[in-house]
């Protein structure tokens, strides 16, 4: 159930919708964190020692909230489809307690952030400017 309602959350988000109100949000801000002074994190297949996270805020019940850029494009058809070609259902991802099927990362730039899902051999990297929009995409060997 909580999983389920972790997607719910990467969904509304990522329509620019509140989940709580359904406003919208302001431009979101963009930040990164060691992943040491978040354990989980580690916990859940982050592969690098800082995450990038965006902050959010809405404009009509003014709740803010803090995000893996990574949850951004979870729901996101680039990467519906490379876990469906290997053989991962989106909606049963494990998000709150880790995976052993997949890893990721993400990379802080000044004018956005690459965010890198691997399985397998196989790297999926979805690049987001700062307005949290898919700037580009691909599928590549791990190597």
């Amino acid at each position: 159930m909580a999983n389920r309602r972790t997607l719910w959350y990467c969904e509304a988000i990522t329509w620019d919708v509140c989940p709580h109100c359904a406003g919208h949000f302001d431009e979101a801000t963009i930040d990164t964190v060691s992943v040491s002074d978040y354990p989980w994190f580690a916990a859940i297949g982050c592969e690098s020692s800082t995450l990038v996270t965006f902050g959010l805020r809405c404009q009509r019940c003014g709740v803010s909230f803090r995000m893996p850029a990574f949850y951004y494009v979870l729901t996101r058809p680039p990467t519906i489809a490379f876990f469906h070609d290997h053989d991962i259902d989106y909606r049963s991802l494990e998000l709150e307690y880790g995976s052993y099927s997949w890893t990721w990362e993400t990379i802080p730039r000044e004018d956005g952030v690459p965010v890198r899902l691997v399985i397998d051999d196989e790297l999926l990297e979805i690049e987001l400017d700062r307005t949290l929009e898919t700037r580009s995409y691909r599928r590549t060997a791990r190597e």
